[in-house]
């Protein structure tokens, strides 16, 4: 019976934040799961300003600098691949204003329009 416990272990819930405003008011929902998919929905789209981009970006916990899976499209949907990043509980996730093409300086140049930190999801 132990054998079987081990084998059938419940999988671990998947990470989300809602990522908020500098008003506190919520713009996106991500979704990670622990093979490193990422899943943005965005709650409250706006439009992007003409001659700029989203970029989305990801602060592991102990990490210097963030690494951007990429920019965001206007529909604010996106699903980032594994192995890009690895989602962990307390990440920093980040949406920034960039310039066409996304940050030239691989890390973020405009200002964080949206932000928020990856939780574990828990059942009622």
């Amino acid at each position: 019976m132990a054998m079987l416990m081990l084998v059938n272990r419940p999988a671990a819930p998947p990470l989300m934040t809602v990522l908020l405003t500098e008003i506190q008011s919520p713009a996106f929902l991500v979704e990670a799961d622990r093979g490193g998919e990422i899943r943005l929905a965005a709650l409250n789209n706006q439009p992007t300003p003409q001659g700029r981009v989203r970029e989305l970006w990801a602060l592991p916990v102990g990490a210097t600098a963030p690494t951007s899976p990429g920019l965001l499209p206007e529909d604010g949907r996106i699903v980032v691949p594994p192995a890009q990043i690895s989602p962990m509980p307390g990440m920093l996730i980040e949406i920034t204003l960039e310039p066409p093409g996304g940050s030239p300086i691989g890390r973020p140049t405009g200002p964080v329009l949206f932000i928020g930190r990856l939780m574990a999801a828990r059942g009622t």
